[in-house]
């Protein structure tokens, strides 16, 4: 991430075993967006609200489309973020 070169951190804690609120500290020093992903149930919602509590970390929602049909759709994503309590504007591609 400290080259510049990583835009959105995708699948926090995808089939790894990481800590992630330090995931969240290194993407907000980096300014790298954290994705709340649409499928993958790793990310947890007391996972996103100790994110958006502890740090200044910037969220994306992810669709993790696989199929023209899915882009756009977000539900799951959708509901983490607020049962998480994140504020709407720390979301980058949320429609305001």
């Amino acid at each position: 991430m400290a080259t510049g070169l990583v835009d959105i951190l995708a699948h926090p804690g995808y089939a790894v075993s990481v800590d992630k609120l330090e995931l969240a500290h290194i993407c907000e020093k980096y300014g790298v967006l954290y994705e709340i992903n649409n499928k993958h149930p790793d990310l947890t919602v007391e996972d996103i609200r100790n994110a958006a509590e502890k740090t200044n970390v910037r969220f994306v929602i992810g669709t993790d489309a696989h199929a023209s049909a899915a882009v756009g759709k977000a539900p799951h994503s959708i509901e983490k973020s607020i049962l998480a309590g994140i504020d709407p504007k720390r979301i980058d591609n949320a429609v305001l």
